[in-house]
């Protein structure tokens, strides 16, 4: 989980079905960020327990631009952004980005690239996730004295010393919360159309280019 020194503009209305609701700043960003001792506000719940603490998209490590955002569907989040200026490489609003997040009985996500260019251009995009399985009342600064173990689910034939080694064949990412009940939550993260170039890192790291 990150560090951050302010905390992040949460959209409104929040995306909503259901028991799922979805609370991010206005990029569609949840950055993980903590304050003070205290967990950001954002994520995504289910039932009151937060399934996903970090959902961050970047360009060069770098946050987006945003243009516009909007949340006004009730049950989805349309945001477009551009680059910043990345170095002499590339100019800033050089790249469109569209991201259309939906719930419906889960979170789906669509990203739209756009290079504005006349010539191709080279540049890492990536999203981070996390998921810590706090409650609502953790979420808001309460603490527990005892909480479960955190848990990763190593993809099928990787080396979990070398997480930061291509692996194109690696389409779902699970991180999982035993609880001291011994029950278990999952969230499971599934990439479809094009694979990230790499994983790496706990929590998980993707990247594409």
């Amino acid at each position: 989980m990150g560090v951050c020194h302010s905390r992040s503009t949460p959209t409104h209305p929040h995306p909503k079905d259901d028991d799922l609701f979805l609370i991010t700043d206005t990029l569609g960003n949840i950055s993980g960020c903590v304050q003070d001792g205290v967990s950001d506000s954002l994520g995504l719940f289910c039932r009151d327990t937060r399934y996903l603490s970090r959902l961050e998209l970047q360009v060069e490590g770098r946050s987006p631009i945003l243009l516009s955002s909007d949340a006004r569907r009730g049950f989805a989040l349309s945001v477009l952004c551009t680059n910043p200026r990345l170095d002499d490489r590339i100019k800033a609003e050089t790249i469109g980005i569209e991201r259309d997040i939906v719930l419906n009985g889960a979170l789906f996500e669509e990203l739209t690239i756009t290079n504005y260019s006349t010539a191709p251009i080279d540049f890492e995009l990536s999203l981070s996730f996390n998921a810590d399985f706090i409650d609502l009342f953790e979420v808001r600064g309460q603490e527990r004295g005892r909480r479960g173990q955190l848990l990763y689910l190593v993809p099928p034939n990787a080396n979990p010393e070398h997480l930061g080694e291509p692996k194109g064949d690696c389409d779902t990412i699970t991180l999982a919360y035993q609880g001291l009940d011994e029950s278990l939550m999952e969230s499971q993260i599934q990439f479809y159309h094009q694979l990230p170039n790499f994983l790496k890192g706990t929590p998980q790291f993707g990247n594409w280019s």
